[in-house]
């Protein structure tokens, strides 16, 4: 949700203070950017404000239902199967959509965050000017977290450090590590994030030491052998920002992508011997109606495939789809 405060982890923040306390200065210093402080089992977790009532916003759906009553219900119903689906189920205390002539919907700003992505996404699938003109076209675009990274995963990276070493400190070297040399390179800084609340149950806090020796390997590979031995994974949030979570978050968190499947419909329009190949190859026990926390959707208008699923799953979805497009 981060990038529709226009923030990221590296934003600057410029205090001026007297007599003040760490929580003030981080108070200030926050929602300048639109974001808080809130303390989480022992953590303090920077996130989105989230205000004490769920915030209602109206989102346009004419250019994606054509107006049709019938199309804007399946809009809705599409968003509460694929954007946190327990919050729908709360009754008056949890979330709501009210179908009119835009949708009416109350929830939480993070997932108001997926939901405007999602739209967006769509919109970006149906070749669709955009709702806003605030954010660049980029963060829309329909390549996946592990796509739009796969260069950066890719880079070889040589490391020495046969003594124990402060994981912050590994990570730091890796990040430069898979920055481009030269002075032409002028590709963004990685970042690569820890989830310390995430991981603190398995006993690691900033303190962690480890060991990690590399010679031009690629980043996947090295953050692989540096992690595994810890018992800890990583994710990718973007393209330039990598994130270690515990691998119990990797297999069991969905994420939202949409894949264009057009190529792989023909002769099937609705999508639905496409989806339930895909359902047979992932397993039928990962999807809701079998018990399961994911969701498949095939998007008509678009020829789009809109899948919740845990990054992992995300990416057996994409080599799946390669396969079919090899045996065509």
């Amino acid at each position: 949700a981060l990038p529709l405060a226009q923030a990221n982890a590296t934003s600057p923040v410029v205090l001026k203070l007297s007599n003040t306390t760490v929580g003030a200065a981080l108070t200030a210093g926050l929602t300048r950017l639109g974001l808080e402080h809130v303390p989480l089992e022992g953590q303090l977790v920077v996130r989105l404000i989230e205000p004490a009532e769920m915030k209602v916003l109206i989102y346009p759906h004419k250019d994606l239902t054509g107006g049709d009553a019938a199309a804007a219900t399946d809009l809705a119903e599409l968003i509460q199967a694929v954007v946190d689906p327990p919050s729908w189920t709360l009754g008056e205390a949890g979330a709501t959509i009210e179908v009119e002539d835009a949708l009416k919907i109350k929830q939480r700003r993070a997932n108001h965050a997926q939901i405007f992505l999602l739209c967006e996404k769509l919109r970006t699938a149906r070749k669709l000017p955009y709702a806003s003109s605030k954010y660049p076209p980029a963060l829309f675009q329909l390549d996946s977290r592990t796509r739009q990274a796969t260069a950066r995963l890719r880079t070889p990276v040589s490391l020495n450090l046969h003594q124990p070493t402060p994981l912050v400190k590994i990570l730091k070297e890796l990040e430069e590590a898979a920055l481009p040399a030269g002075p032409a390179n002028r590709s963004p800084p990685l970042r690569i994030l820890v989830d310390w609340r995430d991981i603190a149950a398995g006993g690691w806090n900033p303190d962690a030491e480890a060991t990690l020796v590399v010679e031009q390997e690629s980043l996947a590979l090295a953050l692989q052998k540096l992690l595994e031995p810890m018992d800890l994974a990583w994710r990718v949030v973007d393209g330039q920002t990598i994130q270690v979570v515990s691998p119990l978050t990797l297999s069991s968190r969905c994420e939202l992508e949409l894949f264009p499947v057009g190529d792989l419909t023909k002769g099937d329009p609705s999508g639905e011997k496409l989806i339930t190949d895909i359902r047979e190859s992932l397993g039928q026990s990962l999807f809701r109606d079998q018990g399961g926390p994911c969701e498949l959707r095939f998007d008509v208008a678009s020829q789009c495939l809109v899948a919740s699923l845990p990054q992992p799953k995300q990416q057996d979805l994409e080599v799946f789809l390669m396969s079919l497009r090899r045996l065509q």
